[in-house]
Order: C-alpha cells, then sequence, then structure tokens
C-alpha cells in the first residue's frame, strides 16, 4: 500500500482464539472496494491510500473497525467502575498466583537539557520605518530650555534700620525655593511630553504592526486563495483532460471496432464471392466435363453405329460381290468364249473392276473394255493380275478368304482408332471398310483402321 498507486488498500484480522493479525485481504479499488470487506462482531484494521483533495497529494488512512459501537464502549465504561464491575469466579479452580509487583522506576528530569533540547521560536525584531515614523510624527519645535538661574542685583546700600534688614533678608531666603519648584515643574512637564510622545510612537508603531499583519494576513489569505482557486483550475481542466482523453480512447476504440468490423465484412463478402466464384467454376467445370463426356458418349456412339453400318455395307457388298461372282462363274461356264480377263491390282479410276475383251498393244500396255461395255481404252498391265477363269476362281477366293496384306510402307497412325505397323510386316483379318481405308489386326494384335494404298 505504501508503495503502491492510489486506492490500494489491505486489511487484518485476528484469527480465532488468538491475539495474531493475519491478511484478510487486499485490492486497488479503494474506499468504495474496502467498506466491502467490514464483517460485524470483528476487529479489524485497515491502510487505505488516498488522494487529499484539498493538497493533492497521497495519505495512507489508517481504519478500526471495533465490533461494537463507540457509544456502547463508552456507555460500558461508565457503569464499570466501583461496585457495579463485578467477576464471576470458579469456587472449584484453584487460587491464581500474585504477579510480583515491580516498582516503578522513577527519573528526574533535567529541566537545563530539556530546555537546551526544546524548540525555540525564532523571534524577528521589530524594525521601525524610521522615514515613515518621521513623515508622521507631528512636527514639534523644541524652544531651547533657558537657565533658570537669574542674577541679583544688590541694591546701593541705604541706611536702613533693623525692621527693614530683616524684612529684605527674609526675601533672600524664599527666592531659591522658587526657583526650584519651577525647575521641578518644568522637568515633570518635559518627562509627562516625552512620556505622551513615546506612548504616540508606541502606538503608532503598534499600529502600523497590526496594520502591517492585516495586510500580510490579507495577502497570505489573497495567496491562498489563488492557490486554491489555481489548484480548483488545474483540477478541473485535469479532469476535463481525463474527460477528453477518455472520450477520445472511447471514439478511438468505437472506430477501430466499426473499421474492424467493415473488415470482417469485406473479407466476409470476399470469401463469399471467392466462393461462389469457385462453386460455379466447379459447377461449369463439372458441366464441361460431363458434356466432353456426353459428346464423347456420343461420337463413340455415332463411331459404332458408323462402324456397324460400314460393317452392315461391307457385308452386303460382300454379298453381292460373292452373288455377282456367282453369277459371273454361272455365266462363264455357260460361254465357250475364251477372252483374256484381267483384275485391277491397284487404284486405276477403277479399282477391283473387272475388265473383259483383253488385247496387248504394247510393252506394258493393254487394251480393254469395262465389263458393262460403257468403256474401252488403255490401261497399264501393272495394276492387273491375270483373271482368266480358271485362275480367276483361284484369285477371288485368295482375297476374300485369307484376308491377309503385306505393308509396302511404313505407317504411324493418327488416331486412337488407326494401326501402326512397320514395313513388310503382315496384317491379317482384312476388312474393306471404304475405298481408301481397310481395317485389319496389327503383328502386336491391335485392330485398327490403315490407309489400302
Amino acid at each position: 500500500v505504501r508503495d503502491g498507486e492510489i486506492n490500494k488498500w489491505v486489511i487484518y484480522g485476528y484469527d480465532k482464539g488468538g491475539n495474531d493479525l493475519k491478511v484478510l485481504g487486499n485490492g486497488d479499488g479503494g474506499l468504495d472496494e474496502l467498506q466491502e470487506e467490514f464483517n460485524d462482531g470483528k476487529i479489524q484494521y485497515a491502510y487505505v491510500k488516498v488522494k487529499d483533495p484539498n493538497s493533492e497529494l497521497p495519505k495512507i488512512v489508517l481504519i478500526g473497525w471495533s465490533d461494537v459501537e463507540p457509544s456502547y464502549i463508552m456507555k460500558r465504561i461508565e457503569k464499570s467502575g466501583g461496585s457495579k464491575y463485578s467477576v464471576n469466579v470458579d469456587k472449584n479452580a484453584p487460587p491464581p498466583k500474585p504477579e510480583p509487583i515491580l516498582p516503578v522506576p522513577v527519573q528526574i528530569p533535567n529541566i537545563t537539557e530539556i530546555q537546551r533540547n526544546a524548540p525555540r521560536e525564532r523571534i524577528e525584531p521589530v524594525v521601525p520605518d524610521i522615514s515613515e515614523l518621521q513623515r508622521s510624527a507631528p512636527q514639534e519645535k523644541i524652544e531651547p530650555v533657558r537657565s533658570a538661574y537669574q542674577p541679583v542685583k544688590p541694591p546701593k546700600p541705604k541706611p536702613i534700620n533693623s525692621a527693614r534688614l530683616a524684612f529684605l533678608n527674609a526675601g533672600k531666603e524664599t527666592e531659591p525655593e522658587n526657583t526650584y519648584r519651577k525647575d521641578r515643574e518644568d522637568r515633570e512637564r518635559a518627562e509627562r511630553e516625552k512620556a505622551k510622545r513615546e506612548e504616540q510612537e508606541r502606538l503608532r508603531q503598534e499600529r502600523e504592526i497590526a496594520e502591517r499583519e492585516e495586510r500580510e494576513r490579507a495577502e497570505r489569505e489573497e495567496r491562498e486563495r489563488a492557490k486554491r482557486e489555481e489548484q480548483e483550475r488545474l483540477r478541473q481542466e485535469r479532469e476535463m483532460a481525463e474527460r477528453e482523453e477518455r472520450e477520445r480512447k472511447r471514439l478511438e476504440r468505437e472506430r477501430a471496432e466499426h473499421e474492424e468490423q467493415e473488415r470482417e465484412q469485406l473479407e466476409r463478402e470476399e470469401w463469399e464471392r471467392e466462393q461462389l466464384e469457385r462453386e460455379r467454376a466447379e459447377q461449369e467445370e463439372r458441366e464441361r466435363t460431363e458434356q466432353l463426356r456426353r459428346e464423347r458418349e456420343e461420337q463413340k456412339r455415332l463411331d459404332e453405329e458408323k462402324q456397324r453400318a460400314e460393317k452392315e455395307r461391307l457385308r452386303r457388298q460382300r454379298e453381292e460381290e460373292e452373288e455377282l461372282l456367282r453369277q459371273e462363274r454361272l455365266k462363264l461356264e455357260a460361254t465357250e468364249t475364251q477372252t483374256l480377263s484381267a483384275r485391277v491390282l491397284y487404284p486405276y479410276d477403277a479399282e477391283g473392276e473387272i475388265i473383259v475383251n483383253i488385247s496387248q498393244i504394247d510393252d506394258g500396255w493393254w487394251q480393254g473394255e469395262s465389263k458393262d461395255g460403257s468403256r474401252y481404252g488403255l490401261f497399264p498391265a501393272v495394276i492387273l493380275t491375270n483373271a482368266n477363269i480358271t485362275k480367276h476362281y483361284g484369285l477371288k477366293f485368295n482375297i476374300f478368304l485369307h484376308q491377309s496384306a503385306k505393308a509396302l510402307y511404313d505407317y504411324d497412325a493418327g488416331e486412337d482408332n488407326e494401326i501402326s505397323f512397320k514395313e513388310d510386316d503382315i496384317i491379317n483379318d482384312i476388312e474393306f471398310v471404304s475405298d481408301d481405308w481397310w481395317q485389319g489386326t496389327s503383328p502386336d494384335g491391335v485392330i485398327g483402321l490403315f490407309p489400302g494404298k
């Protein structure tokens, strides 16, 4: 509490059945918090550090808390004198041992030591203002004091009788007495005047001292009043500054909270926007993936349908060709003509077409007629193979039964449904999908399309 801040406090109390003090609690809430710690029926002591409102200085206050009110204690003290005070004694208990009476030490005080050590109040000498006294004192003109002695001129001797001589002698004897009386009166008058002047001077000095003390008291009161006003002004300014500081901190705290809320709102909106964008992107990706999957499935279905249609076309074409061969065989068997015929080996506007009525015109060039009789002309012999009746059957059966070919060039697949092969590789299970594309099995067992040329 001594070294702590303002409003620090600590409270002490006794243990049950003992006389030792122990700390019951402490805090920094000031008197408002401390007053809640006092309990009825207990003796407690508390220290609290407060600020003096007049001097603005920290002070430590000791508070003693009793289990009864002071008025009750005083009432008990008044009733505890004489026969009213009694003690209940247990008759069976052994008598208590009397405590020895210790001698009271008597110490004679040293008056000289006390007087020497006693603090002495310093008395400042009163210094009169001579110039002021001279200005305010009445200016009295002091005339010089004349001598009381007056020389007596003796008269000229005259013949006188004894009676006149006695009278003259009597007058000479009374004149010194009058002079002494006059001197004494003059001295008394001068003393009275001096005493009067001293009294007037004393009164004037006392009046000046009183006026000076009054003036100093007024100045001191004015300084104290100005000091109190200055302290009050400083206190009000400090309170105003504290209020302004609290208001500034409150406004800053509210502004910070508002900015924090706005920032959180912006972050939440940004997160929600990003979440919506992610969800929209994911949805678009799912839709695009689903669309691609449907397109691939549709393409696959179309390819399968196309392949089935092509296979069906090839099957019908093969059946038609077989039927055509069968009819040609029957026709050739029925005719006795032994005209020369051949089959086209390579594309030459009519791949696979039967040319009849062939005649050799030159080395490497033949002349013939299409089977339907619509065309007649020259053609290179290298694109034909001999197709006489006896040989024609063997060639046809070789093409449609074995269905294999030997690769003339290297080929790399350009699509997923194509096959790759090297030069001189044997391709088996050939099907004629179209005029330009065949389908077969490569040496590594892959089935796919490849160019027939």
